[in-house]
């Protein structure tokens, strides 16, 4: 953070020397060294873009994935109709945004499925007992 804001006075700085009157007065080494600095801190953007990327593109999935499952609990064409509109507003939204529609879509999708979750408890046993997962298999 401290290099990026040492990198947005520079620029200030070289923008102001660049006027008419002031190129006379550019360092040009450090303008040299300030440029090999750049080129590396491009390099980390666009690897932090493409995490950024890949990272937007699976939460949006599974925002999707769970809204549809939901709306195929719905068995309503409307809801579906609703979900493919509300899947096409998701790329426009912000990290903050999209986090909170994932939380949502989420919760949704525990209330929709409920015995997907939780201990798996036997009606015999009490409450809070565990059953043997094996009998699932």
């Amino acid at each position: 953070m401290e290099k990026n804001d040492r990198v947005r006075a520079y620029v200030d700085e070289l923008r102001v020397s660049l006027e008419k009157e002031n190129v006379s007065q550019i360092d040009f080494d450090h303008l040299k060294s300030w440029l090999s600095d750049i080129s590396g801190l491009c390099r980390q953007v666009d690897h932090l873009n493409a995490e950024m990327r890949t990272l937007r593109e699976d939460l949006i999935g599974r925002i999707g994935g769970t809204a549809k499952a939901v709306a195929a609990v719905e068995r309503s064409g409307a809801a579906m109709q609703s979900v493919l509109a509300y899947l096409e507003t998701l790329p426009t939204l912000g990290a903050d945004e999209l986090i909170s529609h994932y939380r949502k879509a989420s919760a949704r999708f525990r209330d929709a499925f409920p015995g997907s979750f939780g201990p798996l408890v036997s009606r015999g046993k009490r409450k809070g007992e565990a059953r043997d997962p094996a009998v699932f298999k």
